[in-house]
Parts: structure tokens; C-alpha cells; sequence
């Protein structure tokens, strides 16, 4: 082999042609090894996005309904239920809507990311700190034989205070555009859990106000039970009082 490549450096051009035709058999092997040892695609079941019926109003502006629009004719109380992420639902049924799953994880996946993007501007403006302080001592180093500087008669804080102004008018600490979006996003997460409150006062007076028909339509089921069972015995002792009067 060192023999072939000494004289396919020379030029020499059969054994040029002798290591192209190796090295092009070489190549079709390792294809042919790739495609036996190849695993099959992993297809996995994508979940498929659920929307909501058209037309179909929300639960919260239509619960509680009346009696005669329950299909059952009974009513259930629904389970107020807080999510890891602090989002508030109400249950009405063990089998949960695949639409209201996806509304929740969607959901608790929004505020994570704001809550986690929060975090990551949180440290980013400490490092900006670092940054400024270390522009200060810089800058507090630079010769300050200039207009206003120390040397001149001039005074330490036009150094560490203002600055700016030896940089340009628009510059701008490392601080404070992290700071300000950082912000942004503070109060995008206070709204969202003054929203989260309010969404679920919402759903508190739902729940008891499900739990008040509840109650009394269940009064209501015992009452005409008590009657039903009261009309029996009535029809019963008719009958019988029948059966036995003398002809």
C-alpha cells in the first residue's frame, strides 16, 4: 500500500487510477453498511390540536344552566381545580374536554416561559452591573488631561456620574435596556395572575351557585319522592279499604 501511494505521487498513472478505483469501493462499501445498519424512523403520534366547536359559547358565560337544558335531568357540582401553574378550572366530568387540556397546557406553558424569561433578564442585569462598574474603572483610567478632567481642574464625578457624555450623547448603560424589558415582562405576570384572581372569583361563584341548585333541586327530588310514595300508600289503602266493605 505505501508502495502505491509513493508511486501515485509520482504520477505514475495506473497506480493513480489503482487508489481512485480503491477509495471508490471503499465509498460504495460504507454506503451499502450505512443502509443495512440503518434504523427505522421513529414516527411518533404527533398530538393533534383541538379546537372548539363553532358557535359554542363559553362555560363561564353560561353556567349554571336550568334544569331542563341538563340532559340528565340531574345536576352535578363542578370541582374548582388550580393547576401547577396557578390556572383555576372548573370540572364537570371525569372525561375532561381534550379543548379545555389544550387551553390549560397552553396556558401553563405561556406563563412558564414568561416566568422563566424573567429570571434569565433578572440575571442578565446583575451581569450588566458588573459591566458598568467595570466602564467606570475604565473610564476612571483614561487620561484625564482632557477638557474637564482631573488634571484640569476639574471634578472626579464628571468621570463616574456623567459619564456618558464621553461616549456620546445615546449611549446607555448595560443596565438599562435589560431593566426595562425586564420590567415589561413583570408586569405582563402581574397582570396575568390579576386575570388568574379575578378568573376564578368567577368560577368560586359559579361552583356555589351550582351547589345552591343542587341542593334545592335535590329537596325538590325528595319532596316529590315523599309525595309519590304518599299517593301509593293512599291508592293501597283505597283498595283495600274496597275489598273489604260489606256488599
Amino acid at each position: 500500500a505505501e508502495h502505491l501511494l509513493r508511486l501515485s505521487a509520482l504520477g505514475v498513472k495506473p497506480a493513480i487510477q489503482q487508489v481512485h478505483s480503491f477509495l471508490h469501493t471503499i465509498a460504495l462499501e460504507a454506503e451499502a453498511a450505512r443502509g443495512n445498519c440503518a434504523q427505522p424512523r421513529c414516527n411518533l403520534n404527533k398530538r393533534q390540536r383541538v379546537w372548539p366547536l363553532p358557535g359554542v359559547p363559553r362555560v363561564v358565560d353560561t353556567r349554571p344552566l336550568p334544569l331542563e337544558k341538563i340532559l340528565s335531568r340531574r345536576r352535578h357540582v363542578p370541582s374548582l381545580v388550580l393547576t401547577s401553574g396557578g390556572f383555576p378550572f372548573l370540572r364537570f366530568k371525569k372525561s375532561q374536554s381534550p379543548y379545555l387540556s389544550r387551553v390549560i397546557r397552553d396556558k401553563v406553558n405561556q406563563k412558564q416561559k414568561m416566568l422563566d424569561q424573567s429570571s434569565f433578564l433578572e440575571e442578565t442585569e446583575e451581569l450588566g452591573k458588573t459591566e458598568d462598574t467595570w466602564d467606570n474603572i475604565v473610564l476612571s483610567e483614561i487620561d484625564r488631561s482632557v477638557k474637564g478632567g482631573i488634571d484640569e481642574g476639574g471634578v472626579d464625578q464628571w468621570w463616574t456620574e456623567n459619564w456618558g457624555k464621553s461616549l456620546g450623547e445615546d449611549e446607555r448603560s448595560w443596565v438599562a435596556a435589560t431593566s426595562e424589558v425586564r420590567k415589561k415582562y413583570d408586569i405582563n405576570i402581574k397582570a396575568d395572575r390579576a386575570h388568574a384572581k379575578l378568573f376564578g372569583e368567577n368560577l368560586i361563584r359559579i361552583r356555589d351557585e351550582e351547589k345552591k341548585l343542587w341542593q334545592l333541586e335535590r329537596t325538590q327530588r325528595r319532596l316529590e319522592k315523599h309525595r309519590e310514595k304518599l299517593k301509593k300508600r293512599q291508592r293501597t289503602f283505597d283498595k283495600s279499604k274496597n275489598n273489604t266493605d260489606p256488599l
